[in-house]
Order: C-alpha cells, then structure tokens, then sequence
C-alpha cells in the first residue's frame, strides 16, 4: 500500500509553479505553441492545488469533512479541473522529461546566484532534496488521480492550529508524526493493492511470497488476489492446516505447531509451513507492564520513542540478559 501511495504538500506544489513559471518566462519564444498549451495546462493544475491546500477549513482541522476521503473525480470536480484530460499531460511530462529540464534549470539557477559556490544544505525549504525534482512529485500524483475511485482515495491533511499546537506539546509525539501534519497535503491512500499486484501474476513466471507473517493466508489473498474460489480455498486451508497443525498446551497455554505441512490449494497456488527455528519448550511468554525503575512501558505511538520508555525498555532487557 505504501508503495503506490503518494503525498503532494503545499510547498512542493509551490515550489513547483515557480519553477515551471520561471522556466516559461525564459524560454517562451522558443516554444512552440503546443508546448506552451500543455505547460498552461499543468500551471492550471498547480494553481487549484494550492488554492484549495491553503484554504484550511475554520475551527477543528480534524473534523469529519475537512478529512473526508474523496475519489480522484470527486476532488477533480471540486477543484474544476474535471474540463483537463490528465492522460494527455501526464503524456506530454513522460515525452517532454519537463520534471528533469525542472531540476537542471533550477540547479543552474541556484549556481549562478551562489556565484558557484555549492550549498552545505542539500535540502531546500520543502525538505526535499535537491536532486529530486518538484515536479516529478506532482507527476506521480497526477497518475494516481487517473486511477479508477474502487482503487485508492485522496484525503486533505491539514497541520494542526495553534491552539493544538500548544496542547499537544505536553504529551510527547513522535518526530515522523510531526512532520507529518507540518504542511497541507494531499494524499493518495491506496484500497485496492490486488489491481497493482495483478500485472506482476501476469507477467512473472512464478511469485513466491515468504515471510514470518503471511498467517492467515486468506488475508494475504484476499488483499492481492482477486480470484474468489481462491480466496474461498485459502479459507478451508488455514483451517484445516490450524487444526491439524496447532495444539495448545496446558502447561504453557499457547499453541505450538508441530509439523511441517504443504497444501494445495488451487492448481496455481501451493502454501508451505515450517516449524519456527526455535523449538516451542525453549519459548517463555511474559508480559511485562514496567521495567526495573518500576516506570510504566507505554509502547503506544505518542509515547514509544520517549527517552523515559526506550531507557527503561534497555534496563529492562540488560536484567533480562543477566538473569538468562
């Protein structure tokens, strides 16, 4: 899902515009006019972005339709821009390489304002780097906008008020959290990861998916196959392999697999289980609700990457490791 997700914020689509205005205005009698028609269009596209991320909603930012998920026609709709055909711009950014003619231009730019001397900073105000062009970050949010609505949705995040600001400095928050909601953005969630998935089971000779955590295997069907008698099998196999395999102790009072098993599941598709590489009676399962200092292990999200909770979480696993 990560993958095929996207964010345009408000200072890339800014940064954005300038560039592109800047690039126009230079060379705009060497142009032709079916370039100066596309660039207009693009220019349009960036100019409803930022209208509408920097008109935040009044009162709590968080509200239901400030965040409301919205289709890629219903946002096109909203900011009027359901009159340009995406397919012909994103034609002409992949033919004309405008996202790296961007970069150049600007690098050279830059350059000659430093008079030569290079920036320390390889970071400008958008916390991008340099050697990422602004544009190719809005390319890839206009190729999610042409997907179908069943696929993905787009939702505003607008940082938080003032007043939020100052409340939320009290309770600790972690730094990929912050800058997170530092900036307006628009972002494309993605629903349906089996339309992605779909042209590498038709393209590739054999997909193997491992790892520790593909059980139960129907949701992993469920959320990159689309065949349902399929998803229907997978089922019936992680019920019957759970049965079969899994028997709880009452000793220990959690469940062991005991055997390693294959099951077939459809003519193109087999899953295969093994015992993990650690036998079951040298696992000890124990909770743990505070550390040596007797402070509280809070592993939630707002407290996880505390100095207090990650110092007590090291306390805790030195004491483990001299008892062990």
């Amino acid at each position: 899902r990560s993958l095929h997700s996207c964010r345009l914020t408000l200072p890339i689509a800014k940064v954005a515009l300038e560039q592109l205005a800047a690039y126009t205005t230079k060379y705009a009698s060497r142009l032709a006019g079916r370039n100066l028609y596309y660039l207009g269009q693009i220019r349009k596209c960036l100019n409803a972005f930022i209208k509408h991320l920097s008109s935040k909603p009044q009162g709590n930012a968080t509200d239901e339709n400030s965040n409301r998920m919205m289709s890629s026609g219903e946002l096109l709709m909203k900011l009027r821009l359901d009159s340009i055909n995406l397919f012909k711009i994103l034609r002409y950014l992949e033919h004309s390489r405008l996202p790296q003619k961007l970069l150049g231009f600007t690098n050279i730019a830059l350059k000659k304002k430093a008079n030569g001397n290079e920036d320390d900073d390889d970071r400008g105000e958008t916390g991008l780097s340099k050697h990422i062009s602004s544009m190719s970050i809005v390319q890839t949010f206009l190729e999610h906008l042409t997907s179908s609505s069943s696929e993905g949705k787009i939702v505003t995040d607008w940082p938080p008020n003032e007043e939020e600001t100052t409340t939320a400095t009290t309770t600790p928050i972690d730094s990929r959290s912050r800058n997170a909601i530092q900036y307006p953005t628009l972002r494309y969630v993605l629903l349906h990861p089996a339309a992605h998935f779909q042209n590498v089971l038709e393209e590739a000779h054999a997909v193997a998916l491992v790892g520790g955590t593909l059980r139960p295997f129907v949701h992993v069907a469920t959320e990159l196959l689309e065949c349902n008698d399929i998803i229907h099998e997978a089922a019936k196999a992680d019920t019957s392999l759970r049965r079969s395999t899994t028997s709880v102790s009452p000793q220990t009072s959690f469940a062991t697999t005991t055997a390693t098993s294959s099951c077939f599941i459809s003519p193109s598709l087999t899953t295969f289980t093994c015992d993990h590489v650690v036998p079951s009676n040298n696992v000890m399962m124990a909770c743990l609700s505070t550390g040596p200092n007797y402070r509280k292990l809070d592993f939630r999200h707002q407290s996880r990457s505390t100095n207090i909770v990650c110092d007590e979480l090291g306390q805790s696993i030195l004491k483990l490791s001299k008892v062990l």
